[in-house]
Formats: structure tokens, sequence, C-alpha cells
């Protein structure tokens, strides 16, 4: 909805008479609304989490390219 399209929306609810409780209900309607409009309609990919415990161990390996001379797989990917 556009900033013209709102405040003309605005500008009629004003006119309204609307009690305090009738206002109320009205927000809490529309909240609810927004909220499922903006649920994601496409599950989202979950970022890896990595555990400081981990990062700390993937961090402190080394990789010898002695132990990978018989896979060439292993070493088309230690050569990029």
């Amino acid at each position: 909805m556009n900033a013209a399209a709102m405040n003309n929306l605005w500008n009629y609810l004003q006119g309204l008479s609307l009690t305090a409780d009738n206002w109320r209900w009205l927000a809490e309607r529309t909240r609810e609304k927004s909220v499922i409009n903006n649920a994601p309609s496409k599950p989202k990919k979950k970022a890896l989490r990595i555990s400081p415990r981990r990062r700390k161990l993937m961090e402190s390996v080394t990789i010898n390219p002695q132990d990978f001379e018989g896979d060439e797989r292993a070493q088309y990917i230690l050569s990029k």
C-alpha cells in the first residue's frame, strides 16, 4: 500500500467515532494481519551455526598433502 492510500485510510479511520475498545480491537486485527502477511512463504535456508569449541577445533586442523598422494580428487582440491 503506498503512502497516499495509507493517508486516505488513516483519515477515514480518524473520521469514525470509535471507542477505545474498538480502536484496540482494530489495532489487534491489523497486527495479526501484518504478522500473517510478513510470514515467509518459502522456508529460509538455515545458516550453519558453529559452536566456538568446534570452530577452534576446525582452525587447529592442518592438512598434510603427503597423506593424499594416491587420491586424485584430494590432489585436485588441494591444488586450488
